[in-house]
């Protein structure tokens, strides 16, 4: 893992795959916001400023581990009888991609129906027994929440990420 700095944010990069046969897959992310102050005053000897009240948010909350269930069983259950298909085939990979990402959506406004733009990205490649690497960087507001779930099995990977931004 390496921390970077980047734009007074430091996010952690992970490293995504397989380390010996037979491991699971290890997906995580985890950024982390460092204000200029924060700096300066680390750097000063001063004080960070104090933290925010803990009133809360006028804000509607957004059930994250909600939609981490549903979408652990609806990966498992559109994939787990599913093998990478032919090229010719591939057609079938798109129509699994838009169907869990729609099926997500569809589920997000379920639980809440207001107060958010919700984003879904989905991605299914073939499992070769490839590492991978990912990165994110955001900024988040107190409500904003990301769901992310994945799915693999002897022939594909699923990456399923959900974003509820207020």
């Amino acid at each position: 893992m390496d921390d970077i700095l980047l734009n007074r944010r430091v996010v952690r990069r992970v490293v995504v795959g397989k380390n010996k046969p037979g491991q699971d897959y290890v997906n995580h992310f985890c950024p982390f916001q460092v204000t200029t102050q924060s700096i300066m005053a680390s750097a000063s000897g001063l004080r960070s400023p104090p933290p925010r009240s803990n009133a809360t948010s006028p804000r509607p909350k957004f059930d994250s581990e909600l939609l981490k269930t549903y979408m652990k069983k609806l990966l498992s259950s559109t994939l787990q009888n599913n093998s990478w298909p032919e090229a010719k085939e591939r057609d079938r990979v798109k129509g699994w991609i838009k169907d869990i990402g729609e099926r997500v959506k569809e589920r997000m406004i379920v639980i809440q129906p207001q107060g958010f733009k919700y984003i879904v990205l989905t991605q299914i490649n073939e499992n070769l027994g490839q590492g991978g690497r990912a990165d994110m960087v955001c900024h988040w507001e107190d409500t904003d929440i990301v769901a992310q779930e994945m799915y693999s099995n002897d022939t594909l990977i699923c990456i399923c990420i959900a974003l509820a931004v207020s």
